[in-house]
């Protein structure tokens, strides 16, 4: 099954973590390609647990529609398989109450997180928001990244940061649909707001 094997990378992966961050003692220094290659399997971990949770929400939501009451009628002693239904027996309609959608109450506190106005552009990106999008649209190249953000963070104003912004998507020739460019874009916004 999918969701074992996948339980069972997440072990395998936990535990090379585990044993790199074990080789290193308090007075010796961890080499920086040793914390690139932890931080690779890190990345992948994150990336199979989400599968994993995508899974297993797939398998609840299975579970629950089958776990659902069925009609089943008792089979009368003179009933054959091939006889058509007896038209006086009676069903009964079994309603449950339908639960309001969780994600609903996330999304709106989701939105109201990103209308929020961010100080500095530099302090809105995550350790992994960083590689994100100097992977995705600096070509891996987190100097490049880092010079745009501080330039991007030093505009005056919007105008004048999308005037820089427009640059860079033309001089990197970024789609301007792809989900990063967007979400780069946002957090852009929410900085001269």
């Amino acid at each position: 099954m999918e969701i074992d094997r996948l339980r069972k990378e997440l072990n395998e992966l936990l535990d090379n973590v585990v044993d790199h961050s074990s080789r290193y003692s308090d007075n010796r220094p961890i080499p920086s390609l040793e914390i690139s290659f932890v931080l690779k399997k890190i990345n992948k971990m994150q990336e199979t647990l989400t599968v994993l949770k995508y899974l297993l929400e797939q398998n609840e939501k299975t579970n629950k529609s089958l776990s659902k009451p069925r009609l089943v009628l008792p089979k009368m002693e003179d009933d054959d398989e091939d006889d058509d239904w007896d038209d006086d027996v009676e069903i009964e309609k079994v309603t449950e109450p339908i639960a309001e959608p969780k994600a609903e109450v996330k999304t709106s506190n989701t939105n109201s997180i990103e209308k929020m106005p961010i100080a500095k552009l530099v302090d809105a990106f995550s350790l992994n928001d960083r590689y994100l999008y100097a992977n995705e649209l600096f070509s891996k190249d987190m100097n490049a990244f880092n010079e745009a953000v501080k330039s991007l963070d030093s505009c005056g104003n919007l105008d004048e940061a999308k005037t820089f912004f427009s640059d860079a998507v033309a001089e990197r020739q970024w789609d301007e649909e792809n989900v990063h460019v967007i979400s780069f874009f946002s957090l852009l916004e929410r900085r001269f707001m």
